[in-house]
């Protein structure tokens, strides 16, 4: 837990002091992705599950945001187990955005940790219970639509070295953005 609210300590400290570096000419400094930040969570081995995000971003220009972002996933599903999954992630995001219009198109990828705990089983017999848990680095490429004050994204949640099994994942999320938009 200290490690994380160092991590978080250090990272607002730098958000703060990028208020003295060129900002974005268009749109607002600050961005936050909160009340209302939901989405579907689909495992890679199949399934299905929800989640709940939040994201502070700031503009260092009208085409790049810099920003960190929790997020927490509950899954269930999978191929040869069956396996439940929960997944809190603490991660740096960057987009770029490719028009300055009211619809802004972009691209983005995140690094950052991700805590997993995992129980797989068997389907058939049930004999061999398999629990995984501890934070591993993962990272999260992905695409979407800010639309004035809500945003839409598709993202991979890619999450490395895992033993027994995969919980990387896909999402598909939206969020109302306060504090956004054009000055």
């Amino acid at each position: 837990m200290k490690k994380i609210n160092l991590f978080l300590s250090t990272i607002g400290l730098s958000l703060l002091s990028l208020t003295s570096l060129a900002q974005s000419e268009t749109f607002k400094a600050i961005e936050w992705d909160f009340p209302l930040a939901l989405g579907y969570a689909i495992p890679k081995d199949g399934g299905g599950g929800i989640l709940w995000f939040s994201e502070a971003r700031y503009n260092l220009s009208d085409e790049i945001s810099i920003g960190i972002r929790p997020q927490f996933a509950i899954m269930a599903g999978g191929d040869e187990f069956t396996s439940v999954s929960a997944v809190g992630s603490y991660s740096l995001v960057g987009d770029y955005y490719f028009s300055n219009n009211t619809v802004r198109p972009f691209a983005g990828l995140g690094i950052g940790s991700f805590g997993i705990g995992t129980v797989a089983f068997e389907d058939e017999n049930g004999n061999e219970v398999e629990v995984e848990g501890g934070a591993k680095l993962g990272f999260s490429p992905r695409i979407g639509l800010e639309l004035g004050h809500f945003r839409i994204a598709a993202e991979y949640n890619a999450i490395l070295g895992t033993d027994i099994y995969n919980p990387s994942y896909f999402t598909i999320k939206g969020a109302l953005t306060l504090f956004g938009g054009k000055k």
